[in-house]
């Protein structure tokens, strides 16, 4: 091996090796996920639908009324109490129904009864409910009373019908939401006319 064989085998060995970094600039990232599609808008209420807003409204109305004409013409804390809790949930829930229209761009319709029995139902309804503003103490409680009873159990038929029949993932969340509220009342005011005995005079 010659001296200039012998030199650059030495400076190959006493050199160092050198890795070139890697360019931070160069570094690559993951593409970022796609942000998912906005849910779709709800559609229009049907007729359908609004037929039965318009129902439930009327009915909140109704026994918003009821309510305090209980607090003023009853006697026993009992039925001057269920009259508070009426009012207190028909307003919450008027006022939820009122909230679901205007947010799907409806305005709530007045009612009109489907056919003559419900034209019946309805002028018997107001034909008890003048009698009942006239009567004071036992007389009003009774009668109140079984009113509440049977109307509330009336409506609980007609909310399940309802709740079968609507294809509406919203109104229908709100109707199944009411129905133990509707029932809890139902309840109280049997709960109440088993008392009756003791009711004022």
């Amino acid at each position: 091996m010659t001296l200039t064989h012998l030199a650059l085998a030495a400076a190959l060995l006493g050199s160092s090796v050198v890795v070139a970094a890697p360019d931070a600039g160069t570094e690559k990232t993951a593409p970022a996920a796609p942000a998912p599609a906005p849910a779709p808008a709800p559609g229009k209420l049907t007729d359908a639908d609004l037929t039965t807003i318009a129902h439930v409204h009327a009915v909140n109305s109704v026994e918003i009324d009821m309510g305090k004409l209980a607090q003023k013409n009853g006697t026993t804390a009992g039925v001057k109490a269920f009259g508070a809790t009426l009012v207190q949930d028909h307003l919450t829930a008027d006022a939820a129904l009122a909230a679901l229209a205007k947010k799907r761009g409806a305005v709530i319709p007045k009612e009109k009864p489907a056919d003559d029995g419900a034209k019946q139902q309805q002028r018997d309804d107001m034909a008890e409910m003048m009698k009942l503003k006239a009567a004071k103490g036992a007389e009003f409680e009774r009668g109140f009373l079984a009113l509440m009873i049977t109307g509330h159990e009336r409506e609980l038929a007609k909310l399940d019908t309802a709740i079968g029949k609507t294809s509406d993932d919203e109104l229908g969340g709100f109707l199944r939401g009411v129905k133990p509220v509707i029932q809890g009342h139902a309840t109280a005011a049997r709960e109440l006319q088993a008392n009756a005995p003791q009711a004022s005079k």
